[in-house]
Parts: C-alpha cells; structure tokens; sequence
C-alpha cells in the first residue's frame, strides 16, 4: 500500500497499490535466459531458484530449454577449470591461476556466445574426465593448455577467447595426454609394483634374519641345560642350587625369546598396516589397471601370514624345550632318592 494502513482497510474503499519484483529469497527473476547470464554469479554456479519469463521455465522443470541444457554443459567445464585453478574468487566470478605470478580469468558470456559453442566439442572434453585416472595430469596438462591459449587475451576477454578456442583446446589437450599415455605403459606401471613388492619383502624377510642367530641358541641351550644338570645325594646343596641355576637361567631365556618374538610381531603388524596404505595409494593411483596387479600384493600378504606362523612356531618350541628342563629337573632331583630306595631294599635283602 501506498498509503495508509493495511489493518484500516474498509470492505468498498480505493487504495493504492506498489507492485515490484518478488523479494531475492523467493528466487531470481528475469525476462529471459540473456538477462540471467547477465548476473555475474549465475557464469559460475547455476542459481538454486531461477524462473524465466520468456521461457516459462524454471530449474526443477522436466523440460529443459536447449540452452539451459548447454548452458550446463559449459558449467561442467567451469567446474573442471576450478581445479586447475589456485582458487576461486566467488565476489568477482573469476578463477585464480598462479603462473609466474597471478593470473586472473574473469568468467563472463552471453547467450549468442553459448549458442556458437559446439555441443560435441564439450561433450568430448568433459569425456576425458568421466574417469579419475590420471585426474590429477589431466587436470595439469588442461591448465597449461587453456593458459597457452587465453594468455594474450585482454583481460575480460579471456573466457570469450577460450571459448572461441575451445575446439583448438580439445585438439592440445588431447594431444598433451597422448604424449602422457605413450610414457605410461604395463611395464611401467608393472615395475612400480614389483619395486614396492621388493622393498616390503626385504622388510619381512628382515623381521626374521634378525632373530635367527638367536634361533639357533634354542637346541644350544637345550642341550646345555639337559647335560649340565646333575644327580646326587639330596642332602648335597650344590648340586640343587646348579640344577634350580640352570633352570632359572632356562626361563630367563624363554622369556627373553618371548619378548623378543612379541616385538618381531608388532613389526610384522605394522609392516602389513604400510603395505595396505600403499596398496591403496598405488591402486587409487591406477584404478583402471590395479586389479591386474593385485597378486602382487597379495603375495605380500600370504608372506606376512607365514611369517606369523613362523614366529608362532619359535614360541612352542620355546614352551616345550622349558617343559622338558623341567622334565630333567624333576627326573635329576628324584634320581638320588630312587638309588637309596635300591640300596636299602638291597641291604634289606
């Protein structure tokens, strides 16, 4: 209302009404879709809610103008510039490239513009990355390739400029990712496999060479304590305190083993949790061929496990040579007791 107000309002009176554009919550807007493109945000990121008059269409319809169907296409493309871009400056609607220096892309175009551009010549270049091998080359070799192109360009000319370029962009960027591919072939990649194969298979194998000079002490050590215990009167001191030393000293080493075999399997654990990081890396890396190198890694795997085992092994062996010290200890401290049972059952006799 002009004036007055709306609670005063009599049933039959005249008033005067101001009518304007609905409130920016709602939506924008506009006459047609050349008057939306005329928004600096709408070149970078579609509106969430737009109406256009001329058209009758507004985002969520099912019938979609083919020039708002273009117009999504080319913002496809600009979100593909935004990763290659450094950053993004949302206020100005420009992308940020860092190449000897700043280097600023406003993003401006018009409806006559978008029309010219091929829909084929799109389509193509946003093919290449339906994929994430290689992204991050791609992403490389499409940034110098747009920057060669729009570099001596005025400076709100240079989105325009790439666009009218744009089938002369394919052409470079297609041909700087033949050259890429032709250095990116089975062997290689199969040799990266196997050096990391190598690498954590020497870590494993190391897990083990570093205890196998103390394997080798085990049956030393059986033998010392099997043949050094001694039989007696049991009234002779000595000979229990050597035969309690010996095995004392035979649990002393057990445990020590132990100790150190535990250790050994903590490594082991923290080798298989590495090698899964680098699997993922290494696959991520080439996720189009990893699968047909997964035996490689599961070689690694299977290696750990037996390892495991290996350890696993060394610990009961460990458990029945101090079983049978004590096996010895028993038969030795009994022995003296036997042999005077004899000679007073002879003596009886």
């Amino acid at each position: 209302m002009e004036q007055g107000e709306p609670d005063d309002v009599q049933v039959g009176a005249t008033i005067s009404l101001s009518i304007g554009e609905p409130r920016s919550g709602l939506g924008i807007l506009v006459r047609n879709f050349e008057e939306l493109l005329s928004i600096k945000s709408a070149c970078i990121r579609e509106p969430k809610r737009y109406f256009l008059i001329r058209e009758a269409f507004s985002r969520d319809d099912e019938i979609v103008p083919v020039a708002v169907v273009k117009y999504r296409k080319l913002l496809s493309f600009i979100a593909l510039l935004k990763d290659c871009a450094a950053y993004q400056d949302d206020g100005k609607a420009e992308l940020i490239f860092i190449q000897s220096g700043k280097f600023a892309m406003p993003v401006r175009f018009t409806a006559a513009q978008l029309a010219m551009l091929e829909d084929k010549t799109l389509d193509r270049l946003l093919a290449f990355f339906d994929e994430d091998t290689h992204r991050e080359q791609k992403l490389s070799i499409l940034t110098n390739t747009v920057l060669s192109t729009v570099t001596i360009a005025a400076l709100n000319k240079r989105f325009q400029t790439l666009l009218t370029e744009l089938e002369d962009v394919l052409t470079k960027f297609a041909d700087g990712y033949k050259l890429f591919i032709a250095d990116f072939s089975y062997d290689k990649v199969r040799d990266e496999f196997e050096t990391t194969k190598v690498e954590y298979a020497g870590k494993i194998h190391k897990v083990f060479t570093d205890i196998q000079n103390q394997l080798l002490s085990i049956p030393v050590a059986s033998v010392i304590v099997a043949t050094q215990m001694k039989s007696g009167a049991a009234t002779d001191s000595t000979i229990w305190i050597t035969n309690t030393a010996l095995l004392a000293g035979a649990w002393i080493f057990a445990l020590l083993f132990v100790m150190l075999c535990v250790n050994q399997y903590r490594t082991l654990k923290v080798l298989d949790a590495e090698i899964k990081r680098q699997e993922d890396v290494i696959t991520k890396k080439y996720s189009s061929v990893a699968s047909m190198f997964s035996d490689i890694y599961q070689s690694l795997h299977d290696r750990i496990k037996l390892q495991r085992k290996f350890l696993a092994g060394v610990v009961f062996i460990l458990i029945f040579g101090l079983l049978g010290a004590h096996f010895f200890y028993m038969k030795m401290q009994a022995a003296p007791n036997v042999a005077n049972a004899i000679v007073q059952q002879k003596s009886t006799n």
